[in-house]
């Protein structure tokens, strides 16, 4: 009698409120005057919360929007709703771009992030789609990004041996 075809209703909810919540709170003035103080003492010890916050919300944001345009798993409002919230975090909250204030960069770190997920996720479907149909062409491909992987990291380690050297053996 009261059958909903749509399966999440709360999730999208609360994680919009979460990535709001947290797109706010790294979006905060320095503290320093300067802006090399900024970066030395404000930004870089805390550049790799930024960039998960930013990344994390960008997957939200994008799975809330494919979820309900595309797969209708999540009522239509919700992705409207994203997209419009998106827009307005990305483009227009606190974008000022002065000293002690970066809220414009974040926004477009956010778009970036945003842009690599949706390509991310185009690409992974196409991987499945083609070895859904060829599956010798799935182990070539599976081989490939393993030995790509071995290799970045030998490659990655033999020249991470050198350095240091310049300090000598025991440096």
């Amino acid at each position: 009698m009261f059958y909903n075809k749509h399966r999440y209703v709360g999730l999208p909810v609360l994680l919009l409120i979460f990535a709001n919540f947290m797109y706010t709170y790294i979006n905060k003035t320095c503290p320093f005057v300067r802006d090399d103080a900024c970066l030395n003492g404000y930004i870089l010890p805390n550049l790799k919360f930024y960039l998960t916050v930013l990344f994390v919300d960008a997957n939200i944001f994008y799975w809330i929007i494919y979820y309900s345009l595309k797969e209708r798993s999540i009522h239509w409002i919700f992705g409207v709703w994203t997209v419009v919230n998106f827009f307005y975090l990305a483009f227009f909250y606190d974008t000022v771009t002065t000293t002690r204030h970066y809220g414009g960069y974040l926004g477009m770190i956010l778009l970036v992030f945003f842009i690599l997920s949706a390509l991310l996720y185009f690409v992974i479907n196409i991987f499945r789609k083609c070895c859904r149909k060829n599956w010798k062409m799935a182990i070539m491909w599976n081989l490939l990004a393993v030995g790509c992987l071995l290799y970045l990291f030998y490659s990655e380690r033999m020249v991470g041996s050198c350095r240091g050297w310049e300090k000598g053996l025991y440096g």
